[in-house]
């Protein structure tokens, strides 16, 4: 038998690293692949054909739906001697926390050495994508939008639908982005913008 096999298991349709670590009350839907350090905790559902890969933490009532993947790879490359792009290495995890709801169809990547974190009661839209080394705040709500990397949103968010976020940009806590925006700036607290490129609005 190989070595694969031996590290791995086979139930219900979804395979399975050895490495697993499930507590009670987990459902795991049919044709999941969950490979590596991964750990998913109290009373969360993972939805059918949901891909887990590398070092990821699941807190306790999440919901993940249908499709995703979480712990994939970034888009980073660097050059080599003779200028031919080859991929940086993504050693990072992703730690998703409590009360979280994951979309259809979303993707969340590794960070490249730290964390990928989304906090308490954050929920993602379908569609969504999360780039390595963000970090979304508690009780924010991202409407299937793009993260680029090492993007920072605070608590009580709102992202709309369609958005696009510069890599490095910080939105603050209680900030609104509308539908179709494209952040190329830091947004503050409180701070309401819309737009391409994305500019304050007055609040009425």
């Amino acid at each position: 038998e190989s070595k694969m096999n031996e590290e791995r298991f086979e139930k219900d349709g979804s395979y399975f690293s050895k490495k697993v670590k499930l507590e009670e009350n987990v459902v795991i839907e049919p044709f999941c692949f969950i490979n590596g350090e991964v750990t998913i905790k109290k009373n969360t559902v993972i939805k059918s054909g949901v891909k887990i890969n590398a070092k990821v933490t699941i807190g306790e009532n999440c919901i993940i739906r249908e499709n995703s993947t979480i712990g994939t790879e970034g888009f980073s490359f660097v050059d080599d001697k003779n200028g031919n792009k080859i991929r940086f290495p993504f050693l990072g995890s992703v730690s998703i926390g409590e009360n979280v709801e994951v979309g259809a169809l979303c993707n969340i990547e590794r960070a490249i050495a730290d964390s990928t974190i989304l906090q308490d009661y954050t929920k993602l839209d379908s569609m969504t994508f999360i780039g390595h080394d963000v970090t979304v705040g508690k009780n924010s709500l991202i409407v299937s939008s793009l993260l680029a990397g090492h993007v920072s949103v605070g608590n009580n968010s709102f992202v709309g639908f369609g958005s696009v976020i510069k890599q490095r940009i910080q939105i603050g806590n209680h900030a609104v982005i509308g539908a179709g925006a494209v952040v190329t700036k830091n947004i503050q607290d409180y701070m309401t913008v819309a737009g391409n490129p994305a500019r304050k609005l007055i609040r009425k």
